[in-house]
């Protein structure tokens, strides 16, 4: 798979005993093609205010702090919201458990991240405030 060789090929490049992870959201949007998409496809759903459509990624890129350099992504999380999605009133959001809210990704992407680079190696995660959940 795709993803695996880009891990691996990150894992390959990281010399020193730290690396920076850096973590963010961005939102790939197609609402500008939309009539090139079949409204059952799984792949794209709502995005920014649920009347557009496209997807997300959260990547977490490593760098050499030294160098500066981007050394590849330790883990990249790609989703997208269904279209019969209940919204959080709905939902009971603030009793929803962790694991089922998008914002878990932060989470999720650095422990999986931790999983994927070499064992010993020192990671300073750094990601924007709304990472702290």
């Amino acid at each position: 798979m795709i993803k695996e060789e880009i891990y691996h090929n990150c894992q390959e490049h990281i010399q020193g005993e730290h690396v920076l992870c850096i973590q963010d959201t961005s939102e790939i949007n197609y609402t500008a093609h939309r009539g090139r998409f079949d409204t059952s496809d799984s792949d794209v759903g709502p995005v920014v205010n649920n009347s557009n459509i496209g997807f997300f990624v959260h990547p977490m890129l490593v760098v050499d702090p030294v160098s500066r350099m981007p050394l590849g992504y330790s883990h990249v999380k790609i989703w997208n919201r269904r279209n019969d999605k209940v919204d959080k009133k709905s939902r009971n959001y603030p009793l929803q458990p962790i694991e089922e809210k998008e914002s878990f990704r932060w989470i999720e992407v650095t422990l999986e991240s931790l999983k994927s680079l070499p064992q010993g190696v020192k990671q300073t995660v750094i990601a924007d405030r709304e990472s702290n959940i």
